[in-house]
């Protein structure tokens, strides 16, 4: 534990010193991480900040997992800075909480079991699997032969395998619970054909 408290204190210490060293470049990046969390900020924010008992959205648990550690730290020390309230308050708490936010968040988020990831993945396959990756980004078509695979894998496995795409740093400007929806739809719309 007193490990823990130091890594956070060499954290924040160094955070706080690229902050106040990098103004411009540090708003920038601030403004892209807000930018990214979106209406999300509020929900995060009164979970931090406030003993309102929030619940944090689905939605926005993956908005949040999508947007980063990194940037979520970011913004809660840039409000411990700049919020007169705050300024004299314990960071640690803070950090701890946002930390913890961001655990249950990465739980909800996360697909099953690696060796149950792996098994769905050997059943659709590279060729069907890429094949089912552009129909979603690109509204391509998927051949009946893998959208039998898809269907044959069964519906959880696709929704593990979705969930496990969206949690991808290339994924991060995508609307997560839309991208599940189109995966669903796909789903079914196989689950139908077959």
């Amino acid at each position: 534990m007193a490990r823990l408290v130091f890594f956070l204190i060499l954290v924040a210490s160094i955070c706080i010193t690229t902050i106040t060293a990098t103004p411009a470049v540090e708003k920038d990046c601030l403004h892209q991480c807000a930018n990214h969390i979106g209406e999300c900020g509020k929900q995060i924010f009164n979970k931090l900040f406030t003993s309102n008992k929030i619940v944090i959205s689905t939605d926005c648990c993956y908005k949040l997992f999508q947007t980063g550690s990194y940037c979520h730290t970011k913004m809660t020390l840039f409000i411990l800075q700049t919020h007169k309230k705050y300024k004299k308050e314990e960071w640690l708490q803070f950090l701890f909480k946002g930390d913890e936010i961001f655990h249950k968040c990465d739980l909800v988020t996360r697909p099953e079991n690696p060796n149950f990831f792996a098994t769905c993945i050997n059943e659709l396959g590279s060729r069907c699997g890429e094949e089912v990756f552009n129909s979603i980004v690109n509204e391509n078509n998927i051949s009946k032969k893998c959208c039998g695979k898809l269907v044959k894998m069964d519906e959880k496995c696709h929704i593990n395998m979705t969930k496990a795409l969206i949690r991808t740093p290339e994924m991060r400007n995508i609307d997560a619970i839309e991208f599940l929806e189109k995966n669903k739809m796909i789903f079914d719309n196989c689950k139908i054909a077959d």
